[in-house]
């Protein structure tokens, strides 16, 4: 049986999921609402930036616990399937570490701040339509492969904590 993450860890696994949770209904939001309420759809595109922006300081600060923290007792698993979700944890670090980023380039070389509710947090620098528009493209793309990789990883914790556990072992 595995053992658990330090809390550390957890608590910045959670509150980039709560994050999540609020960034993405935000977008969808933000784009429906674009031709008919342009006030509330500046509102949740403040939003969506936001906890963008926080989920990227937080997934740096993952990544550096990662690397001092100790880590919990691996689970019993075939070779492939922990092979798959190696792939996955690492597919998530670059798409939490990419989307940020990307969300940040397509702005600024579109020639447009970084400044959610008015407030410039990065200032536009010099503008570059056609890459701003290839990132603003791959933004889109990776956004719809998170909430994909997403639901794989809450569908692979409820098969995981749907399990016995052996003698009171908790797993993560």
């Amino acid at each position: 049986m595995a053992g658990r993450w330090p809390a550390l860890i957890r608590i910045l696994h959670w509150t980039t999921a709560v994050l999540a949770l609020v960034m993405i209904p935000a977008a969808f939001a933000a784009e429906a609402l674009t031709e008919v309420d342009t006030d509330r759809a500046e509102m949740l595109v403040g939003v969506h930036m936001l906890a963008g922006l926080a989920i990227l300081v937080l997934t740096l600060a993952r990544l550096s616990a990662r690397l001092v923290l100790p880590r919990p007792k691996p689970l019993r698993r075939a070779r492939m399937l922990a092979g798959l979700a190696g792939l996955r944890t690492a597919a998530f670090y670059v798409l939490l570490l990419a989307l940020p980023l990307t969300g940040v380039l397509k702005l600024t070389l579109s020639g447009l701040d970084v400044a959610p509710f008015g407030v410039t947090l990065i200032a536009a620098g010099d503008t570059a339509p056609a890459l701003a528009r290839r990132l603003n493209a791959a933004h889109a793309l990776m956004g719809k492969a998170f909430i994909a990789l997403a639901l794989i990883h809450i569908a692979g914790a409820l098969v995981q904590h749907g399990r016995p556990k052996a003698s009171g072992a908790r797993n993560t």
